[in-house]
């Protein structure tokens, strides 16, 4: 099975997934935590680059939001890795 989008240039995918949870069962479990990942991270990517009037980015992140966003990533990899894995299986 492939999977694409139609829009690959999308910074969140929240609503994709959300749209398409009956299309995605091996990863059901874990969805509503993705969903909240990519929202997470497309806001603080934004912020990152851009910053806001009452913002600067280097002044406002730590090393600890790195690291969350690290933890993060390394989930939404381990979770749609796995679920490849499943798929290639079948």
């Amino acid at each position: 099975m492939v999977w694409s989008l139609s829009n690959n240039t999308r910074h969140d995918v929240s609503p994709v997934l959300d749209a398409n949870r009956e299309r995605l069962p091996s990863v059901a479990a874990e969805l509503d935590q993705l969903i909240s990942i990519s929202r997470r991270l497309r806001r603080d990517r934004e912020l990152a680059f851009y910053g806001s009037e009452d913002l600067t980015p280097s002044q406002f992140y730590r090393s600890a939001d790195a690291q969350d966003a690290y933890t993060d990533a390394v989930l939404v990899h381990r979770v749609v890795a796995a679920a490849c894995n499943r798929a290639e299986l079948a």
